[in-house]
């Protein structure tokens, strides 16, 4: 589990557009809206959920000995357009080419160009930098970190998990969506005096949600001072600490 320190540094450097250093990988970069909006965002959706994969969602899965990250390359050797996609999304977010180790190798994704020599340096997504990788990834998306035990797998085959990983991908009815990056960039944009839509598209993904819930932040707080000057809210109620446009952003 990630130390509060290290996720806040982490966050800040996201704030800044510094790429994050994954061990043995090479960086991770939050990608700008333009870049998005060029992939398409319901593409672009595609590509993090498939990064963000998390065994323990899986439906009656259970595997002996066997890593989330296993589980993550079994599922990607058995599903070419899933395998597809892991390939694209760490394209870009690694900004090199990105490959699947043979299946008689160690289970890895290889990162760089071999064909450059040692100016393509590769890195390589294992088991020991997946979980750092996807964690950078949620931060960078503004997603809660998980609080609870990790995956323990027990207790089944190879080939059995692997159908089960198949029939678990069924698709689940989805809620009206009240908001998309369009509304939420149309948004910021108009409603910022600093921005516009020409330099918004500027921003990161973490810099635009990080603005976005800020902007939430300083409208609560201004609202609720609003209300004690007119007298309709009861201060005594309130922690002025926790509802002040400076709080962290869980």
């Amino acid at each position: 589990m990630m130390l509060p320190d290290d996720e806040q540094a982490i966050k800040l450097r996201l704030l800044a557009d510094i790429p994050i250093a994954i061990a043995d990988a090479g960086f991770l970069r939050a990608p700008k809206l333009r870049l998005i909006a060029e992939i398409c965002e319901t593409h672009y959706n595609r590509l993090v959920a498939a990064l963000l994969f998390d065994a323990s969602q899986l439906e009656d899965v259970e595997a002996d000995g066997i890593s989330p990250f296993d589980l993550f390359c079994a599922y990607c050797r058995c599903n070419e357009p899933f395998r597809s996609l892991v390939l694209e999304g760490l394209a870009l977010f690694f900004q090199t080419k990105a490959a699947m180790a043979g299946a008689e190798e160690m289970n890895r994704f290889v990162l760089g160009d071999p064909a450059a020599g040692a100016s393509g340096a590769s890195g390589h997504i294992h088991a020991g930098n997946f979980d750092r990788m996807q964690t950078v990834l949620k931060l960078a998306h503004h997603m809660k970190l998980p609080q609870g035990p990790e995956f323990r797998p027990a207790n089944s085959r190879a080939k059995e998990m692997i159908d089960r990983i198949v029939k678990s991908r069924r698709s689940k009815p989805t809620g009206k969506q009240e908001m998309n990056l369009h509304s939420i960039v149309s948004g910021m944009a108009w409603r910022s005096p600093d921005l516009s839509i020409a330099a918004i598209f500027d921003l990161t993904i973490y810099q635009l949600y990080d603005g976005f819930f800020r902007l939430d932040h300083i409208d609560n707080y201004q609202f609720t001072m609003s209300g004690l000057y007119a007298g309709t809210v009861d201060g005594s109620q309130l922690n002025f600490a926790s509802i002040h446009w400076t709080t962290l952003i869980p």
